[in-house]
């Protein structure tokens, strides 16, 4: 998994985004719960695979009137890599300056994206 994330990171970065990562950032191991408040804190969107654990914990911010900068989930079985960066290129490209539109969502990037 980590290789994977360290190629998606490389491969959007090259496209001018500022991207952290959880091992850039020391954070390996930590939960869900700190994923997200630490990408909160940074006024950051938090990109996972794990879309069952981040949608409960969407949920569950909702309901106590916390707020993120958005969740972005895509499904990792039967993908290439290639496929995931094209994925996240689109969505970074469709809501590029749309911070107050990606607040406090969650979205999932299809397998198939019109473009």
């Amino acid at each position: 998994m980590r290789m994977l994330l360290t190629v998606i990171k490389k491969a959007i970065e090259k496209t001018r985004f500022d991207v952290l990562s959880t091992y850039d950032e020391g954070m390996e191991g930590a939960s869900d719960t700190e994923q997200l408040e630490f990408a909160t804190s940074e006024e950051r969107v938090i990109f996972s695979f794990n879309a069952k654990d981040f949608r409960q914990l969407h949920e569950e911010w909702l309901n106590k009137d916390k707020e993120h900068y958005g969740i972005l989930l895509t499904p990792q079985q039967k993908s290439s890599r290639k496929r995931i960066i094209e994925r996240i290129k689109y969505f970074l490209k469709k809501y590029e300056g749309k911070k107050h539109y990606v607040k406090n969502n969650i979205f999932y990037i299809p397998y198939n994206i019109q473009q």
